[in-house]
């Protein structure tokens, strides 16, 4: 597969799931083909339409169904599932989501974020961490303490990715669609534009 494209081949039908996007968390792949300018709701009317997907709520029975070759397809929020489920020797992979960079790729903001409170007790302390933070150190810090988190990717190009997965790793020539943000966020449009489809 090359492209998301590739999944309305007819014979996927009835053989992917994805999670369902009432379910919490930030990194629902439906957010990401939803908001994709080279995807958005008409590539998804046609994905629920004629790929037939199954949505799911509980992370580990999709990783579950997809090792027992029940589903052979996920799109999935939790790669570090189905990592987990291959380390143990049960048959599954994680695709690479560069091998669909025609497509776009989706970069998400993880869990590590600042911000300054107003009237703050010590302003000048903050404002020394908070330049810090952002400093290539800084960054280089928060990166290395969650190396398995793509959450800890950090977003400056100027410091060494090698210690993290190749998949986390940004590639020249790659559009990155961004995943963070209200307009992102709000699941609301996803949830009922999805609800719509699957009536």
């Amino acid at each position: 597969m090359t492209s998301y494209w590739d999944l309305l081949d007819p014979k996927w039908k009835g053989k992917i799931t994805i999670k369902d996007p009432k379910e919490p968390g930030g990194g629902s792949p439906l957010l990401f083909l939803y908001h994709n300018p080279q995807l958005g709701p008409e590539y998804l009317k046609k994905l629920f339409s004629v790929a037939g997907l199954t949505l799911v709520r509980d992370d580990r029975q999709q990783t579950d169904w997809l090792a027992a070759g029940k589903f052979p397809i996920t799109l999935t929020s939790k790669a570090t599932e189905v990592e987990e489920a291959k380390s143990q020797g049960l048959p599954v992979d994680v695709l690479d989501a560069h091998a669909f960079k025609q497509d776009g790729v989706g970069l998400e903001a993880g869990g590590t974020m600042l911000a300054f409170a107003n009237r703050a007790p010590h302003p000048n302390a903050a404002k020394v961490l908070i330049n810090w933070f952002l400093s290539r150190e800084g960054q280089m810090v928060i990166q290395k303490t969650g190396a398995n988190d793509p959450g800890q990717n950090s977003l400056r190009e100027d410091i060494p990715k090698e210690h993290l997965p190749a998949s986390l790793q940004r590639q020249k020539g790659v559009q990155y669609i961004r995943l963070w943000g209200a307009d992102v966020w709000n699941r609301e449009s996803v949830t009922k534009f999805v609800s719509e489809l699957v009536k």
